[in-house]
């Protein structure tokens, strides 16, 4: 079983759904410090005018781990959210096809900014016939320790005889550990697509967005 690790992103990139295909289980790292700069609570979609940074306001900033990270007024926040949406990509080919999912998820009752961020994904990922199983840090109640430690720790726990990692993902890490420990190591180049968020592929290209991540792929 390959195992793969990623941050709870908000609208993740195209190169994570290509991650997704690729592994049989996915750990999203809820247990993180939280990054005001990161992408766990902001995206990039396709305005009309060019590209257009969606933000979600959250507390608190720093020094917290992304589980506890709430959204801020959430109420009236996420339907602000999912009216730019709407406002992007109404026009788009396959926006009615995706559109009643996604609008659900932005319409439910979220305080947690990883929750809502994890209902998201697994609608995007439906949407492209990915089923990968979504498994939170916090679920696994130990302590799973730091870089190479943490990696063999998690595969030993849940059957991973494969550690799937980007390239920047293998810095910090001890290949040699985890090999000698029976887990062995790929490194997968994700093609880069876009830095868009995966939404705008998804409007645009419907089902034919796997298709373009595996040709993408093979090119990387």
């Amino acid at each position: 079983m390959k195992l793969a690790l990623h941050y709870p992103e908000y609208l993740p990139r195209p190169g994570f759904f290509y991650k997704l295909m690729y592994c049989d289980l996915v750990v999203l790292l809820d247990e993180e410090v939280f990054s005001p700069g990161g992408a766990c609570h902001q995206a990039l979609v396709r305005g009309p005018a060019g590209v257009l940074p969606l933000i979600l306001p959250v507390y608190p900033w720093e020094e917290y781990p992304i589980r506890e990270i709430k959204l801020w007024q959430p109420d009236t926040y996420l339907p602000l959210h999912w009216q730019a949406l709407r406002y992007c990509y109404a026009e788009a080919p396959y926006y009615r096809q995706y559109q009643e999912r996604l609008e659900e998820v932005y319409r439910g009752r979220w305080t947690l900014l990883a929750e809502f961020n994890t209902a998201l994904i697994q609608v995007l990922a439906s949407a492209m016939s990915i089923d990968t199983p979504l498994v939170m840090m916090s679920e696994l109640g130990m302590n799973l320790g730091v870089g190479t430690e943490r990696i063999l720790t998690l595969c030993r726990r849940l059957g991973a005889d494969c550690y799937l990692s980007c390239p920047t993902g293998v810095n910090g890490i001890d290949p040699d550990v985890l090999r000698e420990a029976g887990i062995g190591v790929e490194c997968l180049f994700q093609p880069l697509v876009t830095d868009l968020s995966a939404v705008d592929l998804i409007f645009n290209l419907g089902q034919h967005y796997r298709e373009a991540l595996q040709k993408a792929g093979s090119q990387a």
